[in-house]
């Protein structure tokens, strides 16, 4: 699929302790969305430089969240739904 390019997939691990099976998360910290395209896929067709700096932009800016203590959440229409962490 992304051979000869760069990727934004992420590989993902959750624990599962069944102790804590349905407990909600209680969290006042914020909810953003890191967007992506609606089509990578055609953007990557008409417009390959443009879906290489979607890519890359994508993963920069998981990774900053992610280094700054946020999680993802979720994925949504409009892309990644990421809860920032509480000290930011």
């Amino acid at each position: 699929m992304n051979r000869g390019d760069e990727s934004d997939r992420l590989l993902v691990a959750w624990e599962t302790n069944e102790d804590r099976a349905g407990e909600p998360v209680v969290s006042n910290a914020p909810v953003v969305t890191v967007p992506v395209p609606h089509d990578i896929e055609e953007l990557r067709r008409q417009d390959p430089d443009s879906a290489r700096a979607w890519r890359r932009e994508v993963r920069l800016a998981l990774q900053s969240e992610l280094t700054a203590g946020a999680e993802i959440i979720g994925f949504g229409d409009s892309g990644y739904l990421v809860r920032r962490g509480d000290s930011r």
